[in-house]
Parts: structure tokens; C-alpha cells; sequence
């Protein structure tokens, strides 16, 4: 046998095995820079949602309740949408346009009190 000739499929399979491994040590990059890039978005989203429902909140002790509207943030918009008297959906939209529904309850204050879903009352100081 020709030991010139010998070498080539030697170095052929590990070339090959080079670039299996590169390939899937890139593949696993990308794939946690896109969780990454996913869970970055998702926070934002709630961040949204959390300081819209806390306006929402404020607003209905100060009886401006709202029915619809948007509210802008520098990472996206949130949609209000009043489903019945005391129940509002809120959809965080990003910026990268990742989207995020949350429904909230909101209470009604009649007479001093405040009125939940179950009726019943409790002081407003």
C-alpha cells in the first residue's frame, strides 16, 4: 500500500468532524441568543402591562374609568380593551412585535367601599 495516499481519508474524516463540531457549536449560539433575545422581549412586555395595569388601577379609585385606548412606551404599545364592567384586557405589543395578553379585574367603588367580584364591601380610607 502506498503510505503517500494513506493520509488523505485520515485527514478527510477529521476535517469532517471539525466541521460537525463547528456547525453545532454555532448552532447552539444562535439558538441562545434567540432565548435570549425572546425572554428580553418578554420582560419588556410585562413591564408594559404592569405599569398599565397600574394605571388602570389608579384610575379607577379616581372613577376615570376608561374604555378603550392605547397606551405608548419607548418598547412598544398597550391596547385596553374594557370586556365587561369590572374585567379589562390589556395586550402588550413590542416594538419587535412580540405580543402579550393579560385580562384584569378591576373594582368598583360605590358608597366609600370598594365592590369586587364577590360583593362585598370594604372600607376606602
Amino acid at each position: 500500500m502506498n503510505e503517500r495516499g494513506a493520509i488523505l481519508p485520515s485527514i478527510m474524516v477529521f476535517v469532517f468532524l471539525l466541521v460537525v463540531v463547528l456547525l453545532g457549536s454555532v448552532q447552539i449560539y444562535r439558538n441562545q441568543m434567540y432565548q435570549l433575545l425572546a425572554t428580553t422581549e418578554m420582560y419588556e412586555a410585562k413591564s408594559m402591562l404592569s405599569f398599565t395595569e397600574r394605571e388602570i388601577l389608579d384610575r379607577s379609585k379616581e372613577l376615570k374609568m376608561l374604555q378603550t385606548g392605547t397606551i405608548t412606551f419607548n418598547n412598544g404599545k398597550v391596547y385596553i380593551n374594557k370586556t365587561d364592567s369590572m374585567h379589562y384586557q390589556l395586550e402588550a405589543v413590542t416594538t419587535n412585535q412580540f405580543s402579550l395578553v393579560k385580562q384584569i379585574a378591576v373594582p368598583t367603588i360605590k358608597n366609600g367601599t370598594v365592590q369586587d367580584e364577590n360583593e362585598k364591601g370594604i372600607a376606602v380610607p
